[in-house]
């Protein structure tokens, strides 16, 4: 299985809206977003979630998974680990009541397929 499969298995999750894939310089590998999320936000995200997983490794301990949760949607982080020629970030926009199970599924196989040399 390659790396495409694993990520048309986030993306077919059901109620999953939105994938961004981003190392940690910010840079975007596949941003698919939805078409009410301005540029201008879209850019802001990277930096945004890299100075929270910073926050929270300087303050408490480190962590690869990360959910910020809304009345209507929630933002789903997976952090690559022990990759380090590999580091980064799968971010998942989905309604709130996605199957959290099969996204934990279908995100752990594409951070074992993903090279970001390949996107």
């Amino acid at each position: 299985m390659n790396y495409q499969k694993s990520i048309d298995s986030i993306l077919n999750t059901p109620k999953v809206e939105a994938l961004f894939i981003f190392d940690l310089e910010g840079k975007f590998y596949f941003p698919q977003s939805p078409e009410n999320l301005s540029s201008d936000d879209l850019k802001k995200l990277p930096e945004q979630i890299i100075k929270m997983y910073d926050t929270i490794a300087e303050n408490f301990q480190n962590c690869s998974d990360l959910i910020l949760k809304f009345k209507k949607k929630n933002l789903y982080f997976r952090k690559s680990r022990n990759r380090k020629e590999q580091n980064f970030i799968i971010a998942v926009l989905g309604d709130a009541g996605v199957d959290f199970v099969s996204l934990k599924l279908a995100t752990n196989l594409a951070l074992k397929l993903i090279k970001v040399d390949d996107l």
